[in-house]
């Protein structure tokens, strides 16, 4: 056989076999068209569906986002699509789109309210974060992966809590059966005082909490077993925090840079914990008595035992229509109490007498109610301040 005719015969092949095989790799990939404009929508076409990816800054009030733009149906609103637009006041996604990226409205300070339609299967991270005005997430009930409970977003069978509204204020119930407060889900509610956390939640996740910059106290229940990172960091008015019994795993940072929090209680037994979780944090961290793993210093803070009790040397006493009793306390260290009274057993009502007050250290508190004579019956209990 004459090898160069071998040559010529074979080498046509891998010209015409690379052109097929570029064929068929071209009909593979998407069909992206360069980015265009309608009206004030900017957009790109992949595949014969459209993605929003920016937005007219100038454009204010009521937006019901459009459903087509080129000829194509509107499928995804983009990352950071409308990021600052601060003029919107509301927004309704129509019925094709499916997904909305990633800070999609970041920063939308003016957005009130917003509606999700049946068709959205995500919503990505920090979606709504920085809407100082939005009080209301509206949610289809047709959708099959997402909804809400008092303008609240969950995921479809309310076990997770994806986002509060950046505008809410004030105090906030968690619904019972929700098992995990999501990344970031209160982020910077700046209007945020306090929350309710039920017993059914067992996770808090990172950034959960993070710049609530009026939230004061947090009561984490025994049902908690994990704290994310920075799951509290940037809180300036959080002063007290009670862990649950449970808690097994603090994350880095949770409770850094809370200039203010200096009472933290633990019911259980030490858990583990990461790096610089109370980094330019001035807390003191008080247990209770019988809780193991406390050693000293915790995460560079000091550790007290929580143990006020009453004084065996001065028994309870009733003069001039006052009731009182003296407690004592830590021998190394002032503890800080709550004194709660009710006046039935049966069906207890716990008010605060007074505020709360210091145990000092090897020392005594001396206290009195002087409402103790206008009541049948009084009970009293000692509890951490909140």
């Amino acid at each position: 056989m004459n090898p160069t005719a071998s040559r010529l015969t074979r080498s046509p092949r891998f010209p015409r076999l690379c052109t097929l095989a570029l064929v068929c790799l071209v009909l593979l990939l998407p069909l992206v068209l360069p980015a265009a404009t309608e009206g004030p929508y900017t957009y790109t076409v992949t595949n014969g569906q459209a993605t929003i990816t920016g937005f007219d800054s100038s454009c204010s009030g009521a937006l019901s986002i459009t459903n087509e733009l080129g000829g194509c149906p509107v499928t995804t609103i983009g990352d950071r699509a409308f990021y600052k637009r601060t003029n919107l006041t509301s927004v309704s996604v129509p019925d094709d789109v499916t997904s909305i990226g990633i800070a999609t409205f970041y920063g939308c300070s003016s957005l009130a309210s917003i509606t999700i339609p049946g068709s959205i299967t995500n919503i990505g991270d920090y979606a709504f974060g920085g809407c100082s005005a939005l009080t209301s997430i509206t949610v289809s009930e047709n959708n099959l992966n997402y909804a809400s409970n008092n303008g609240i977003l969950f995921n479809k069978t309310l076990s997770t809590l994806i986002t509060c509204p950046r505008g809410v204020s004030g105090h906030v119930t968690i619904p019972d059966g929700v098992t995990s407060i999501g990344d970031f889900a209160f982020f910077g509610c700046p209007a945020l005082t306090s929350v309710t956390i039920p017993n059914s939640v067992t996770s808090i996740e990172d950034y959960a909490f993070g710049d609530c910059t009026a939230l004061t106290s947090v009561t984490i229940p025994d049902s908690i077993t994990y704290i994310g990172r920075a799951a509290f960091a940037g809180c300036p008015v959080l002063h007290t925090v009670v862990l649950g019994s449970s808690l097994d795993n603090i994350g880095n940072w949770a409770f850094c840079e809370c200039p203010s929090l200096t009472r933290v209680c633990g019911r259980g037994d030490a858990p583990a914990y990461g790096s610089s979780i109370f980094d330019e944090t001035p807390s003191t961290i008080y247990h209770l008595p019988g809780t193991t793993g406390w050693s000293h210093p915790l995460a560079d803070r000091p550790v007290v035992c929580w143990n006020p009790a009453i004084s065996p040397a001065s028994p309870p006493r009733f003069d001039s229509g006052a009731f009182g009793f003296t407690l004592s306390g830590n021998a190394d260290a002032d503890i800080p109490v709550r004194i709660e009274a009710c006046d039935s057993l049966a069906n207890p009502v716990w008010t605060p007498v007074g505020g709360t007050v210091t145990i000092p250290a090897s020392s005594v508190l001396d206290f009195t109610d002087p409402d103790a004579a206008t009541r049948p019956s009084r009970f009293y209990r000692v509890r951490f301040p909140q």
